[in-house]
C-alpha cells in the first residue's frame, strides 16, 4: 500500500514557502489573494468541503491535492471535528536593488 501524498516531514527548497492550516469544526479558512493562487494544496487530516465565491462546493478527502488558481476566492470548512491543510507556493524572487 501506498502512502497518500503528503506536503509535510519534507525539505524544501528556500525558494519555496510551506504552510499549514488547522481548521476545526465550526471554522472557515478564507482562500483569497496571491497566496492562495500560486499554492499547491494538500489535504493531510480529515475531509474538507471547499466553497467557490460563485456558490460550487467541491468535497475532498485526506491526500486530496488542489490548487485555487483561477478563482477570486473560496473558502474552505471541515466537514469533521478536525481538519488540516497543508500549503506550499513560490516566493517570489528578489534582487539586490528590492525589485
Amino acid at each position: 500500500m501506498t502512502s497518500p501524498f503528503s506536503l509535510l516531514g519534507r525539505a524544501l527548497p528556500a525558494s519555496v514557502a510551506r504552510a499549514v492550516h488547522v481548521i476545526t469544526e465550526g471554522d472557515r479558512l478564507s482562500c483569497d489573494g496571491d497566496d492562495w493562487r500560486h499554492a499547491l494544496a494538500v489535504v493531510e487530516h480529515g475531509n474538507v468541503e471547499i466553497q467557490t465565491a460563485h456558490g460550487r462546493n467541491l468535497h475532498l478527502e485526506e491526500g486530496a491535492s488542489f490548487c485555487l488558481a483561477g478563482l477570486d476566492s473560496a473558502v474552505i470548512r471541515t466537514r469533521d471535528a478536525r481538519a488540516v491543510v497543508a500549503t506550499i507556493r513560490p516566493i517570489p524572487y528578489r534582487t539586490g536593488d528590492g525589485s
